[in-house]
């Protein structure tokens, strides 16, 4: 992950460049496309995001745990 950890936002809940074209970092100012993650500049060209899975639900994005554990 070409991130490595470190957390995008270059201010709370602001992901994408001032365009609104490309999710930026805000550490090394990498460009990655939104449709698939792709670093298209930056230090990372070529690297992908990872990808998490969300559910919308009456306006809210969600983060889906797929690593919970179901109990009875």
């Amino acid at each position: 992950m070409p991130t490595q950890g470190i957390r995008l936002e270059w201010q709370p809940n602001q992901f994408l460049d001032y365009e609104k074209q490309f999710i930026q970092c805000a550490m090394h100012g990498a460009l990655f496309r939104i449709e698939d993650g792709e670093c298209i500049a930056g230090p990372c060209p070529g690297e992908m995001l990872s990808a998490l899975p969300v559910q919308i639900e009456e306006g809210l994005l969600f983060l889906i745990n797929t690593n919970a554990e179901l109990t009875d």
